[in-house]
């Protein structure tokens, strides 16, 4: 139905716009949306699963389960018990291949760092603490004469043998620091400007030709990288059946060696097509998050920059925080774009 689709297409937007998975969860509660089991409360597994099913992208993988007692009909997940095959194009995606790759990058990226958060600040799982890796959080101190304050430190900073070093940090100086970050990096892209040549509207009609011709060169060598290293499995796939063939009645020690060698040589070939799959995946992310970067961030001028829960999710990925050296400790903002940005704060 549509407007399942719908609904599906929100939570993908809205994770990749920066909503962790427990936000997204309370958030479609509070709206009344029934969950696709029809309940009224969304946990965060079923967020997840969503963002992990791989038919929203037009692809299936068949025997996620199968029939372990035929009699009983009973089934159980598939560990690795049966083969599954996994079939691209088998029906109409709903969200787009590259989107969808993002997201999984995403959450990749997520589960690697310590720590977790179902927040729904903007900061939320983008805060990384640079002593333990875990994730900063959110938390509210009570100071003298009733004055509350927003600070956020490591999750992990009273758990740990070893104290993390890095700073209590307040909401108001993060969101200071971003607004400092965001017109370095707006800056940067007026200077790129103001170095073209002419009136620069035939220099940003023929910039923009070449970036988007040298973005299909770089996804057409990677492409090529994917094809190759197919072509080098199959040919070491036939080069193992050959020998299979011609050595089916030896079971001698020579033999099996062979054997298990050349076995070996197609499982490297197909890793090296997974590999080369990731690179072709991570590039289009990347892509992806550039012309997100750019859409969000298209005609907005450094003096006009001030923090903004949307604007601060759609343009940063991370915030490295570095261990206090003296009074001072570092952000290091690596925006969606890919371009990093040192701020440097004293405690």
């Amino acid at each position: 139905m549509e407007s399942e689709a719908k609904i599906v297409r929100e939570i993908y937007d809205m994770y990749i716009k920066g909503r962790t998975m427990g936000g997204i969860a309370r958030t479609l509660t509070e709206r009344k949306i029934p969950t696709p089991s029809g309940k009224i409360c969304w946990r965060l597994s079923t967020v997840r699963s969503i963002l992990t099913n791989e038919k929203y992208k037009g692809e299936a993988l068949l025997q996620k389960t199968f029939s372990y007692d035929y009699l009983s009909k009973t089934r159980k997940k598939n560990d690795g018990s049966v083969k599954q095959y996994y079939v691209k194009n088998s029906h109409p995606a709903i969200i787009e291949p590259e989107l969808f790759d993002l997201v999984q990058d995403k959450l990749r990226k997520n589960k690697a760092v310590s720590g977790k958060t179902n927040s729904s600040s903007p900061f939320a799982a983008k805060i990384v603490c640079g002593d333990c890796g875990g994730f900063y959080g959110r938390k509210t101190l009570r100071r003298r004469h009733g004055r509350v304050d927003l600070v956020w430190y490591c999750n992990r900073r009273y758990e740990r043998e070893e104290t993390c070093m890095t700073p209590i940090i307040k909401e108001e100086v993060l969101q200071q620091a971003f607004e400092e970050a965001m017109r370095k990096v707006l800056a940067n892209r007026e200077d790129i400007k103001d170095g073209e040549e002419g009136d620069g509207c035939e220099n940003e009609s023929k910039n923009g030709t070449e970036n988007k011709d040298k973005s299909r060169d770089s996804l057409a060598v990677l492409n090529e990288k994917v094809e190759k290293a197919r072509v080098a499995a199959q040919e070491a796939t036939i080069r193992l059946e050959q020998y299979r063939n011609e050595h089916r009645e030896s079971d001698s020690e020579e033999s099996r060696r062979e054997y298990e060698g050349q076995l070996q040589k197609v499982l490297d070939k197909r890793k090296a097509i997974e590999l080369a799959e990731d690179e072709v995946a991570q590039y289009k992310a990347l892509e992806m998050k550039k012309r997100m970067f750019r859409e969000k961030t298209d005609g907005l001028r450094g003096a006009e920059v001030r923090f903004r829960d949307d604007l601060f999710m759609e343009t940063v990925e991370r915030i490295y925080v570095s261990s206090l050296r003296g009074d001072k400790y570092t952000l290091k903002f690596l925006f969606m774009n890919g371009e990093p940005v040192k701020i440097e704060r004293v405690r």
